[in-house]
């Protein structure tokens, strides 16, 4: 499991690593997939479980609300992502869903996840 923070800083726990790397081991799980949990206040995001609650629990005892966490995917071979996750159901935040269903917050995961991962449209 690898986190990226918002500078651009890529590490696993607190000890920074090889851009390329971190992709080698989130890609690990499924060769060309990537389960990502983003956190959208601090801006970082965590990669490469099994399952997004792994990602998830990483981000949360690094600080972050579960309230501030979307979780989706990359697929690394067309570089597209996700958006669906177990992360995602919060009936309270009106997403009863896996999926992200408010344009905004998928739109702010979307930027995000392009920006750490080095996506360009």
């Amino acid at each position: 499991m690898s986190v990226f923070y918002q500078n651009r800083q890529l590490g696993v726990g607190e000890l920074p690593i090889c851009y390329n790397v971190v992709i080698a081991q989130m890609l690990g799980q499924f060769d060309s997939y990537i389960k990502v949990v983003a956190d959208l206040k601090e801006r970082k995001l965590a990669g490469g479980g099994e399952f997004h609650v792994d990602c998830e629990q990483q981000l949360i005892e690094q600080g972050s609300k579960q309230s501030d966490l979307w979780g989706g995917g990359v697929d690394w071979l067309s570089k597209t992502v996700e958006f669906n996750s177990m992360t995602n159901i919060k009936p309270r935040d009106n997403n009863p869903s896996q999926e992200i269903l408010d344009p905004k917050i998928r739109k702010e995961f979307e930027i995000l996840v392009k920006e750490l991962f080095e996506i360009k449209d």
